[in-house]
């Protein structure tokens, strides 16, 4: 069972393919030749904060875990139209340790505009290795309160 979406944003449009994942004998995904090429097209991720009103120690704790998990696959992740009162709580739980402040803009037309000045590095398949759970955990952090 497959179907695609079509998404638009401001100057760009990508069709996401929803399929139901293959995999291998060990229950391990196998990511396709096609799948691959699409993943190398994302250079960027850009999350819209304007609707948040509010963010907690687990939400903070969550937006450093997407920035490392899309880090390990060479995908930029930006963060844009968060307010005063969002930033005060990021820099509270030490987002800001882990994420570089050129990845937060005030405006999310800012970070679309450097998103696309900026050079795509080609992802290959050794990008994609599962990292061990020491790896995977070395990002992580304890929130101060």
């Amino acid at each position: 069972m497959s179907h695609a979406t079509r998404h638009a944003s401001m100057d760009s449009t990508f069709t996401l393919a929803i399929n139901e994942e293959e995999v291998d004998e060990y229950g391990e995904v196998i990511i396709s030749d096609e799948k691959l090429k699409m993943m190398r097209k994302i250079h960027h991720i850009i999350i819209d904060c304007t609707p948040v009103n509010y963010i907690d120690a687990s939400g903070c704790n969550v937006l450093v875990h997407i920035y490392t998990e899309y880090g390990h696959v060479g995908i930029k992740v930006f963060l844009a139209g968060f307010s005063s009162d969002m930033r005060r709580s990021l820099q509270h739980a030490g987002v800001f340790d882990k994420i570089p402040q050129e990845n937060f803009f005030f405006e999310l037309e800012d970070a679309v505009a450097v998103a696309k000045t900026q050079r795509v590095s080609p992802l290959t398949q050794k990008d994609l290795e599962d990292y061990s759970d020491d790896e995977a955990t070395e990002g992580s952090f304890v929130t101060r309160m």
